[in-house]
């Protein structure tokens, strides 16, 4: 799937909810993110919650040579990731891809580039939540996102004890969705 197929798709979502509900709130969980990112730089949103969204990535240009020469090469590219800093009961329950195929990478790197430029156009509620131990994006990244945005109403939350995959790691879960709740709340009251 390429990334214009999920922004038509979430355009189309997003009119319908629209439809029916006075406020709606994108929410975006890793890749997810860059796209609410897109989305929310061209059409009015309520807020925006971002969970782990790659606007930076770790070791960014050593993971984007290896890609380059790859491409013409081999058709996936196992990740790799240091997981000295992360427990390992959630290595165990991690969820991600543990292989990408080389031509989705090329387009997922494209397209983070393209959402961080739009950084500057985003105005609404932006709540961000990154985990320490995230072994694929920077941590500098919620920095990074706070700076570049024009939004008045916006805060980083950070997770000790998670992976890259905030809302469904068990150890964290509840509070990440106990933040997001707050979020809305708090966003709804101040219109």
């Amino acid at each position: 799937i390429r990334p214009e197929q999920w922004q038509k798709q979430i355009i189309k979502e997003m009119n319908k909810l629209k439809k029916i509900c006075s406020r709606v709130f994108i929410l975006g969980s890793s890749f997810g993110g860059n796209l609410a990112f897109d989305y929310a730089s061209k059409h009015r949103t309520a807020g925006i919650v971002t969970v782990g969204a790659p606007i930076l990535w770790r070791k960014s240009t050593l993971r984007k040579v290896p890609y380059y020469i790859a491409k013409n090469v081999k058709i996936f590219q196992k990740k790799k990731y240091d997981y000295t800093k992360v427990r390992e009961e959630i290595i165990k329950k991690k969820i991600q891809y543990l292989n990408i195929p080389l031509i989705t990478l090329g387009r997922v790197l494209k397209f983070t580039k393209k959402s961080k430029k739009e950084l500057n156009n985003i105005a609404c509620p932006v709540l961000i939540m990154q985990s320490k131990l995230d072994a694929v994006v920077s941590r500098d990244t919620p920095e990074y996102i706070f700076n570049s945005i024009r939004s008045k109403i916006k805060k980083i939350v950070w997770f000790d004890k998670a992976y890259h995959v905030i809302i469904i790691d068990d150890t964290v879960r509840k509070k990440a969705f106990k933040e997001v709740t707050d979020f809305f709340i708090h966003t709804s009251k101040r219109r």
